[in-house]
């Protein structure tokens, strides 16, 4: 269950960041990218990553009757 928390807490991390880029702080983003796999600036691969996390969290979510 604390799998699922991490993947939305990283999910939620990664849209602020990209919306309200207010900080030149990269430490937080470099960890979240690499939860997923990809670097901050190989958008395509971390795209890949966070579908394929995305879809493990649904098929929990399914299996588990949430």
């Amino acid at each position: 269950f604390e799998k699922n928390i991490t993947f939305l807490r990283n999910i939620q991390y990664i849209r602020n960041y990209y919306s309200h880029k207010k900080s030149n702080d990269n430490s937080k983003l470099i960890a979240v990218c690499q939860y997923f796999g990809a670097t901050s600036d190989n958008y395509l691969k971390l795209s890949v990553n966070i579908l394929k996390k995305a879809n493990e969290f649904l098929y929990f979510i399914e299996k588990n009757n949430l």
